[in-house]
């Protein structure tokens, strides 16, 4: 069962692959962005995932978590989403 912690790091994450998404069109012209975790790690901070945790992590070592999940997301080919799948991730590792 999810913790209301996990899950409001599952929203947050939800809301940052929105707005990365519009990002990648918009800013990018629909390039991939291949620097997408620093970007992920920076809106996550700026919107609220940092009073998630005490000390919130910062945004190089959030960013090298979420690019290290994301890997393991694709390896285990889980049916959870991204967001349910990397937020109790993210509680563990900070």
């Amino acid at each position: 069962m999810s913790s209301e912690r996990e899950n409001r790091i599952a929203s947050l994450l939800t809301a940052a692959g929105s707005a990365h998404h519009k990002y990648e069109q918009e800013e990018l012209n629909g390039e991939y962005d291949k620097d997408w975790p620093q970007w992920y790690a920076a809106w996550l901070l700026e919107n609220g995932l940092a009073s998630a945790f005490t000390p919130p992590p910062g945004q190089l070592a959030l960013a090298e978590a979420l690019e290290s999940i994301s890997a393991e997301h694709k390896e285990t080919d889980s049916e959870q989403s991204w967001s349910e799948f990397s937020a109790p991730r993210l509680l563990a590792a900070f």
